[in-house]
Protein backbone atom coordinates (compact mmCIF):
# COMPACT_ATOMS: atom_id res chain seq x y z
CA UNK A 1 0.00 0.00 0.00
CA UNK A 2 1.38 3.52 -0.78
CA UNK A 3 1.93 6.03 1.61
CA UNK A 4 -0.69 8.54 -0.28
CA UNK A 5 -3.44 5.76 -0.07
CA UNK A 6 -2.50 4.75 3.78
CA UNK A 7 -3.17 9.13 4.60
CA UNK A 8 -6.11 8.93 2.35
CA UNK A 9 -7.30 5.62 4.54
CA UNK A 10 -6.70 7.49 7.72
CA UNK A 11 -8.30 10.57 7.01
CA UNK A 12 -11.42 9.10 6.05
CA UNK A 13 -11.15 7.32 9.85
CA UNK A 14 -11.36 10.74 11.46
CA UNK A 15 -14.47 10.62 12.34
CA UNK A 16 -13.83 7.24 14.77
CA UNK A 17 -11.48 9.87 17.00
CA UNK A 18 -13.87 10.71 20.45
CA UNK A 19 -14.18 14.33 21.06
CA UNK A 20 -12.62 14.45 23.78
CA UNK A 21 -9.52 13.19 22.05
CA UNK A 22 -10.32 15.82 18.93
CA UNK A 23 -10.32 18.85 21.21
CA UNK A 24 -7.22 18.35 22.57
CA UNK A 25 -5.80 17.34 18.98
CA UNK A 26 -7.50 20.83 17.84
CA UNK A 27 -5.31 22.66 20.80
CA UNK A 28 -2.16 21.25 19.28
CA UNK A 29 -3.08 22.07 15.86
CA UNK A 30 -3.97 25.40 16.66
CA UNK A 31 -0.39 25.74 18.79
CA UNK A 32 1.32 24.80 15.88
CA UNK A 33 -0.65 26.59 13.19
CA UNK A 34 -0.37 30.19 15.40
CA UNK A 35 3.78 29.82 15.58
CA UNK A 36 5.86 32.34 13.00
CA UNK A 37 8.33 29.90 13.07
CA UNK A 38 9.17 26.58 13.33
CA UNK A 39 7.29 24.37 16.23
CA UNK A 40 9.48 21.62 17.62
CA UNK A 41 7.68 18.57 19.13
CA UNK A 42 9.04 15.74 21.00
CA UNK A 43 6.92 12.97 21.75
CA UNK A 44 7.63 10.64 25.25
CA UNK A 45 7.04 7.09 25.67
CA UNK A 46 7.85 5.92 28.93
CA UNK A 47 8.91 2.78 28.40
CA UNK A 48 10.61 3.88 25.25
CA UNK A 49 8.73 1.30 23.40
CA UNK A 50 7.22 1.50 19.51
CA UNK A 51 4.72 4.67 20.65
CA UNK A 52 7.29 7.92 20.43
CA UNK A 53 8.66 6.25 17.36
CA UNK A 54 5.42 5.78 15.43
CA UNK A 55 3.76 9.41 16.86
CA UNK A 56 7.27 11.03 15.65
CA UNK A 57 6.73 9.33 11.75
CA UNK A 58 3.28 10.15 11.60
CA UNK A 59 3.99 14.09 12.75
CA UNK A 60 6.17 14.20 10.28
CA UNK A 61 3.97 12.78 7.69
CA UNK A 62 1.18 15.13 8.84
CA UNK A 63 3.70 17.89 8.60
CA UNK A 64 5.01 17.48 5.28
CA UNK A 65 1.24 16.50 4.13
CA UNK A 66 -0.43 19.25 5.45
CA UNK A 67 2.77 21.69 4.59
CA UNK A 68 3.07 22.55 8.24
CA UNK A 69 6.53 24.20 9.84
CA UNK A 70 6.39 21.67 12.10
CA UNK A 71 9.48 20.14 10.90
CA UNK A 72 11.51 19.40 14.01
CA UNK A 73 10.18 16.16 15.09
CA UNK A 74 11.62 14.07 17.68
CA UNK A 75 11.30 11.23 20.01
CA UNK A 76 12.67 10.23 23.67
CA UNK A 77 11.85 7.48 26.13
CA UNK A 78 11.99 7.63 29.66
CA UNK A 79 13.69 4.53 30.49
CA UNK A 80 16.86 3.31 28.35
CA UNK A 81 16.64 -0.24 27.10
CA UNK A 82 19.38 -2.41 27.80
CA UNK A 83 21.07 -4.65 25.65
CA UNK A 84 23.17 -7.31 26.73
CA UNK A 85 25.95 -9.31 24.35
CA UNK A 86 25.58 -12.42 26.57
CA UNK A 87 23.79 -13.87 23.04
CA UNK A 88 26.46 -13.02 20.89
CA UNK A 89 29.24 -14.75 22.53
CA UNK A 90 29.83 -18.14 21.72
Amino acid sequence: MSLDLTITNVLNEFHLIPASRKKELELLRDFILKKKGKTNLIFICTHNSRRSHLAQIWAQIASNYYNLKASAVTQEGQNQLLFTLQPLKH
